[in-house]
């Protein structure tokens, strides 16, 4: 499936990703300056007046000057100032990573955010959707799931000394009835007691925020134009891992995949392997979309049992990630949690002959190159 803007532009992520294209290619002009010093200024004030914000001090040199007030029509001119950004490889790259480090679906959207939904900024990110939906170096970012993925295991500190995963024990299918058993209860205790009514959804406790498997099972990307796995480089609520070891693995050629390229690939998943989530779900969910309602999540086991992956392709993230996204008349949903082409199996993968191979991110430069032996 192919991106174009106006599907770009509807969903946060997609937005997002458009904003940090100008924020990555025109720091230094003398109109990217004139951007980024308003944009800094009204996403601040954004973030202070809808109380998200609440945290953000201003400090060091220039502090105690009065910031700039810009309306979004200044905003949204100021932005049509900037030249449109050169979009290689790299430059596209380093949007992505910026655009999903800054996905938090556990709290209220930041200043930047905020701002993209007005109208005036939006129109004027479109010449900018167009621009990347035009380009040839977008071209793959519809793909369905590459035959030659890469297993990532980052290093971190309780990875050493955690127990084996659970699928990796008693097997997928059995590691993703567990988890269901988990959600339902969850979602049993999250209910209030009867007789009760529930409280604001900007009360309610967060939680768990995300939509996929809970890492119950084997997770896999491609590798981008550099051949970096993606894996490394696109996390959600990442930790800011430097070191991480890497399996590589061909993709049966008989194996069943779920491909969600956009948001109605995701609806239909929930309708036809529904889970309620509302419970669970509900504060969160309320501080990222806005939206107060009944909510559900795909149930991963019932899925299992029809295919064995779920894909997300990188336009399918940008369409989709983030939103209020209408499941039927009464329910809706959020794909959280996930990240661009990432894949989740859903059954046992064969093996792979070949020897993890140890990548390490470098300090100064930020990439991601395979470690000596």
């Amino acid at each position: 499936m192919r991106l174009d803007p106006d599907s770009l532009l509807a969903g946060p992520r997609g937005r997002r990703f458009c904003l940090e294209l100008v924020k990555q290619a025109e720091p230094i002009t003398e109109a990217g300056l004139r951007f980024g010093h308003l944009l800094f200024a009204a996403s601040y004030r954004a973030a202070k007046a809808s109380g998200a914000g609440t945290s953000i001090v201003l400090f060091g040199p220039g502090a105690d000057e009065p910031l700039p007030d810009p309306t979004p029509a200044e905003l949204g001119a100021a932005l049509d100032e900037v030249e449109l950004p050169h979009l290689d490889d790299d430059t596209l790259m380093a949007a992505l990573e910026a655009t999903v480090d800054a996905a938090a679906y556990w709290q209220e959207p930041d200043g930047d955010d905020l701002l993209l939904v007005e109208p005036a900024v939006t129109a004027s990110l479109r010449r900018i959707a167009e621009h990347v939906v035009s380009t040839p170096a977008t071209a793959w970012w519809g793909d369905g799931l590459a035959a030659r993925q890469h297993l990532v295991a980052f290093d971190t500190p309780w990875a050493e000394s955690r127990e084996p995963p659970s699928w990796s024990i008693i097997g997928t299918r059995a590691a993703l009835q567990q988890w269901r058993d988990g959600v339902v209860a969850d979602e049993i205790r999250s209910r209030p007691p009867r007789g009760r009514r529930s409280g604001h959804p900007a009360r309610a406790t967060s939680g768990e925020w995300w939509s996929t498997p809970n890492r119950v099972g084997p997770v896999s990307t491609h590798a981008g134009p550099d051949g970096v796995p993606l894996g490394l480089r696109l996390v959600e609520d990442g930790f800011g891992e430097d070191g991480a070891r890497v399996v590589p693995l061909v993709v049966p050629p008989d194996a069943r995949v779920i491909e969600v390229a956009g948001p109605d690939d995701w609806a239909r998943l929930c309708r036809e392997h529904p889970l309620e989530v509302s419970g669970v779900h509900r504060g969160d969910w309320y501080r990222t979309t806005g939206r107060d309602g009944d909510w559900v999540s795909p149930d991963w086991a019932s899925v299992a049992e029809v295919v064995d992956a779920v894909h997300v392709s990188v336009a399918g993230y940008l369409l989709t990630a983030g939103r209020a996204i209408a499941v039927d008349d009464r329910t809706a949903s959020v794909m959280a949690g996930w990240s661009p082409d990432q894949t989740y199996w859903l059954t046992d993968m064969p093996g792979s002959d070949a020897a993890p191979t140890a990548w390490a991110k470098d300090d100064d430069t930020l990439r991601w190159t395979p470690s000596p032996a």
